[in-house]
């Protein structure tokens, strides 16, 4: 629904599909964020299981973060602490172990992820699910 609401966010859409392809998948979680009220960044599943893809790729990156982790790890144990490249391996363990404990933040979404609510827990889109009403052709005589 909302990447046909506007050929602006199909193009946008392809554009992010396109970098997450070339750098990383989780770039595609841009399309969710709601950044600044954007409607281009306010993108909704219609269920948030639909999210178990999203949740693979992270889970299957996690194997690249192990990996990058190792081999800083690795390599701390044969730099001297006065080269540069001692710091960029430290560098490397304390973002990827975070992007680690991020990719486990990100897995459980509530049910009402999509669902914009104030903090009394009520809807605040209520006129969205009776759209019939509102416009006249649709009207029953």
């Amino acid at each position: 629904m909302w990447k046909e609401s506007s050929g602006f966010h199909r193009c946008f859409y392809g554009f992010v599909n396109i970098c997450s392809t070339l750098f990383s998948h989780k770039i595609r979680n841009i399309l969710f964020c709601k950044l600044f009220t954007f409607k281009i960044f306010s993108a909704k599943l219609d269920n948030v299981n639909h999210f178990r893809i999203f949740n693979i790729f992270s889970l299957l990156s996690l194997g690249h973060s192990a990996a990058a982790i190792f081999a800083a790890a690795i390599a701390t144990t044969y730099v001297t602490k006065t080269y540069q490249l001692y710091y960029e391996c430290i560098d490397v363990i304390i973002l990827h172990s975070l992007n680690v404990l991020m990719a486990f933040f990100n897995t459980s979404k509530e049910p009402t992820f999509f669902q914009e609510l104030t903090p009394e827990g009520l809807s605040l889109h209520k006129k969205n699910t009776l759209d019939e009403d509102f416009f006249p052709d649709k009207v029953k005589v």
